[in-house]
């Protein structure tokens, strides 16, 4: 009997820590694409994950569990494992829930610019919950939902938003005050005008 440890990742997947990067992604192709999928098919989107996501160059190394004497992963490299153990079965549509929370600044950025790449250059959808985005993610958004207590304040081109706050009587983002901070603090002071102009505007 052979006892397999594995880690439940941020995004919703499991790896096993005994695998290295490519075998994770390898493995997850082989469960997740049809079966009359051709080796090299399978392979070439495991290789293109593995450069979209830049893990090429570590592809070899085990995944592993930090702290436990395994040189595992940081938490950014954990997440892009995660979202390549998800970009192999080729979905037309991703779901990622906070995918950049835990990371440090640079860690979010350069995930969400993997994510926006992702829906550019394959041509698929991606949608992600975000708190609290630092003015560079905000920047990646083509389309923004913005919501309080499970209602929707503004649904729309997040290039747009301050266009909308002004038609809902929303005072402009103060000087030096980014995008992404200001909707934090007006979705909870102007919470009732935007729900109103939201409502209108439908």
């Amino acid at each position: 009997l052979t006892l397999t440890l594995t880690l439940t990742l941020t995004l919703s997947v499991t790896v096993t820590l005994t695998l290295t990067r490519y075998e994770a992604l390898a493995f997850a192709a082989r469960l997740g694409l049809p079966r009359a999928t051709p080796a090299a098919v399978r392979t070439a989107l495991v290789e293109a994950a593995l450069c979209a996501l830049g893990l090429q160059r570590v592809a070899g190394r085990v995944v592993g569990l930090r702290g436990a004497g395994g040189g595992g992963l940081s938490g950014g490299e954990r997440k892009r494992v995660s979202l390549g153990v998800m970009l192999v079965t080729a979905p037309p549509v991703l779901l990622c829930d906070e995918p950049t929370s835990g990371l440090d600044a640079f860690g979010a950025h350069s995930l969400a610019a993997v994510l926006a790449a992702v829906a550019r250059r394959a041509q698929r959808t991606v949608l992600l919950s975000v708190h609290q985005p630092s003015s560079q993610v905000f920047a990646l958004l083509d389309h923004l939902t913005l919501l309080a207590d499970g209602r929707a304040l503004y649904r729309g081109a997040a290039a747009d938003v301050a266009g909308f706050l002004s038609r809902a009587a929303v005072p402009a983002a103060p000087p030096g005050t980014s995008t992404a901070d200001h909707l934090l603090y007006v979705c909870c002071s102007h919470r009732s005008s935007m729900q109103a102009a939201h409502e209108a505007a439908m």
